[in-house]
């Protein structure tokens, strides 16, 4: 068995538990309450600001054709105008994503990024 084969067999069961999870299979299922999904968006909300945001502080550190590509890509992506339109199917508001406080998870994934930057 190759190197790569073999790490793919260690990591198989942690693999399988994010498909496993209990928000994905209820997701799936369709028994995820609402609330939590609303929840789960505005966590989610907070995480892709603070993405966007770090997107810039390292532009500014990068020659200005560079800067540009980064900025560019990040401005893009959309990835949090995407879900605009299940923010307003489910009525969360920008009221909701100012009032609502960054989760632990949230807060350690968007520290650890900052931390990364240095």
């Amino acid at each position: 068995m190759n190197y790569t084969d073999q790490w793919r067999q260690a990591v198989l069961p942690t693999w399988q538990a994010s498909f496993d999870h209990p928000f994905i299979t209820a997701l799936h299922d369709g028994t995820l309450p609402e609330d939590t999904f609303r929840y789960y968006l505005i966590q989610d909300h907070h995480y892709l600001t603070a993405f966007a945001a770090l997107h810039e502080a390292i532009a500014e550190h990068l020659p200005a054709n560079q800067a540009q590509v980064l900025l560019a890509l990040n401005e893009g992506s959309g990835e949090d105008t995407i879900r605009d339109k299940m923010h307003a199917e489910l009525g969360i508001t920008a009221t909701d994503f100012a009032t609502t406080p960054v989760a632990p998870t949230a807060y350690a994934y968007i520290s650890h990024m900052y931390y990364q930057l240095g």
